[in-house]
């Protein structure tokens, strides 16, 4: 009588990793880390990509009460979310329906999955929930259209 173990159990995954002679200590070694680090780099020029515009640099400007380790903190985090998310959808993408992980024609001989529109536009919202947080306008430049408005009340009232 055998005990079958479902595929992704603690000792079926010791088992694969013994059967391809990878040592457990240095199974990230031969992990493939392209993928996440070209995926980082797009997500960090599509993030701070509007720096290098002709109005000028916004995120790292003094208008932005962040200081640059803030911004920093704040995207790493944001890049180890996107991480943890690539990892796992990969690890589930074995698991999803055949009709999630099915391509089609996405125009000019693209080809697309639900899963992976799926993935895109967790990463675009991602992408626009960051931008929000890694600006936020200085107590200044906040203050400084309330002056404003109400000297221009006070000379209305004074004619």
């Amino acid at each position: 009588m055998s005990i079958v173990l479902p595929p992704d159990s603690i000792h079926s995954i010791l088992v694969a990793v013994i059967q391809r002679n990878i040592d457990p200590d240095e199974q990230l070694q031969y992990f493939s880390w392209l993928g996440f680090v070209l995926l980082g780099a797009v997500y960090t020029a599509f993030v701070f990509g509007g720096e290098l515009s002709r109005d000028g640099p916004l995120i790292f400007s003094r208008q932005n009460a962040r200081s640059v380790s803030e911004i920093l903190l704040i995207h790493g985090t944001f890049l180890t979310i996107l991480f943890c998310l690539l990892r796992f959808a990969n690890l589930t993408v074995a698991r999803l329906p055949y009709w999630m992980t099915d391509t089609f024609k996405a125009g000019r001989g693209t080809r697309a999955s639900i899963a992976e529109l799926i993935f895109v536009l967790a990463c675009a919202a991602m992408f626009f929930v960051e931008r929000r947080r890694l600006f936020v306008p200085s107590e200044a430049d906040v203050s400084a259209p309330e002056s404003e408005s109400s000297q221009s009340s006070m000379t209305d009232e004074d004619d």
